[in-house]
């Protein structure tokens, strides 16, 4: 089973590098607001095998909007990133779970969207290079943003009965 992981995290890997780094977005998009989100992934050796976990946090309940909910690190663009959706989401994870933006390899970015906030969001996978914090639980989380942070294999997402879509 180990082998199996192992195979299926590298083809997942390997798909998401074959998106590239160039914007992918729709034309209406270029008349909304932007914000980006960064898609960690951690790399951590389980049973002699290399496995790649994107780490989640969960927003602040004290915050405005989208408290408590389960998200990737990131955020509104501001006038300081210059327009530029990566720089975005490596300040953004920086600012809430201070992760080093040296420390993170980009590679991909993926389709923007539309959020229900009229926010168009591109986000931005980029693995976690040492000697950046090794797992989630090192990570040091901005307590008025960030209530916690943990991590998924990426495996799990290659499995169709974990999948699911629910709308309200």
């Amino acid at each position: 089973m180990a082998t199996r992981t192992n195979e299926h995290t590298n083809s997942v890997l390997a798909s998401l590098s074959s998106h590239g780094m160039e914007k992918k977005e729709l034309p209406h998009h270029n008349k909304l607001r932007r914000a980006s989100v960064l898609v960690p992934l951690f790399e951590r050796p389980i049973q002699q095998q290399e496995q790649h976990n994107p780490t989640y946090t969960s927003f602040s309940h004290n915050m405005k909007s989208h408290g408590g909910e389960v998200c990737f690190p990131g955020g509104k663009q501001d006038a300081e990133d210059n327009g530029c959706d990566v720089t975005t989401a490596l300040r953004e994870a920086h600012e809430e779970v201070g992760l080093d933006p040296n420390h993170v390899q980009q590679i991909a970015r993926m389709e923007a969207i539309e959020s229900k906030h009229s926010l168009c969001v591109t986000p931005i996978v980029g693995l976690i290079q040492p000697p950046s914090a090794a797992e989630p639980s090192q990570l040091t989380l901005n307590e008025h943003e960030v209530e916690a942070a943990f991590a998924v294999p990426l495996e799990y997402f290659t499995i169709t009965e974990n999948l699911a879509s629910i709308q309200k």
